[in-house]
């Protein structure tokens, strides 16, 4: 990633950060979880990817790849992942005061799972060139559970790729990058930007959190209209801090949608 676009976890809620997130729909975050954390949820991910409701539930997202919704739970039920005071200040200076948490997911690339497909989470809300020029809606927070590198694979990015209106038509190869994430790094990725997992040439699951985060009015009807991207169970909110709380409102409402 170039180094303008690297920041330490101390540093997200700064302008500057803030202001080149917004040029270029992406940020490589240092320092945003201790190498302990990451071993306790890369522990928690393997368990929820051998049991057998992580196939019942789960997404195809290209060859060898599969979405898994998250439980809000155990180790996952950590503010410092969801919540930490550095990253709602960003999210409050890119998505407003309101913003939400609309997903908890983990995107797991098995051993020799290729290329995934270029793709955007979310082209724009218009269908039109005036999704270049409007602020963010919806960003994505990666959390990597094994280092991205050219063995384990990575998420390519094609930076700045959410201000051009030709976007959706293709992109050139000389504009991609293709982040190396050491354990306890992440991503900030905007939903517009064009990425795609890179090919995983090691011997074991390339597993990695996705958390998204949206403007309170903004809702994912296009990736999660066959599960539950948010569960969290009613009586674990209830004991939740109010300020975290109010980022899992969404939750009630995938709940009983998925009922139904």
């Amino acid at each position: 990633m170039p180094q303008q676009l690297c920041f330490d976890r101390s540093a997200l809620g700064t302008p500057e950060a803030v202001k080149r997130f917004e040029q270029a729909g992406c940020l490589q975050i240092a320092n945003f979880l201790p190498e302990a954390k990451i071993a306790a949820l890369a522990k928690a991910t393997a368990d929820l990817l051998d049991s057998p409701a992580s196939e019942l539930h789960s997404l195809q997202v290209g060859t060898r790849r599969q979405m898994i919704p998250v439980p809000v739970d155990g180790a996952f039920n950590d503010s410092n992942l969801y919540a930490p005071e550095e990253l709602n200040e960003f999210f409050s200076l890119t998505l407003g005061e309101r913003f939400l948490l609309s997903c908890f997911t983990c995107v797991a690339a098995k051993p020799d799972a290729p290329d995934q497909h270029l793709h955007q989470d979310f082209a724009g809300l218009f269908d039109s060139a005036i999704d270049g020029f409007a602020p963010s809606f919806a960003i994505n927070l990666f959390v990597p559970l094994v280092p991205l590198n050219a063995v384990h694979g990575t998420t390519r990015i094609w930076p700045y790729s959410h201000r051009k209106p030709d976007r959706g038509s293709g992109a050139s190869e000389h504009d991609w990058v293709d982040p190396q994430l050491e354990l306890g790094s992440a991503l900030l990725l905007d939903y517009r930007v064009l990425h795609g997992g890179t090919a995983n040439l090691s011997s074991q699951t390339r597993p990695i959190l996705c958390l998204a985060y949206s403007r309170d009015w903004f809702l994912d009807t296009r990736n999660f209209q066959a599960v539950n991207p948010l569960q969290v169970a009613a009586d674990l909110l209830d004991e939740m801090d109010p300020r975290h709380r109010r980022l899992f409102k969404r939750a009630e409402l995938y709940r009983k949608t998925n009922q139904n």
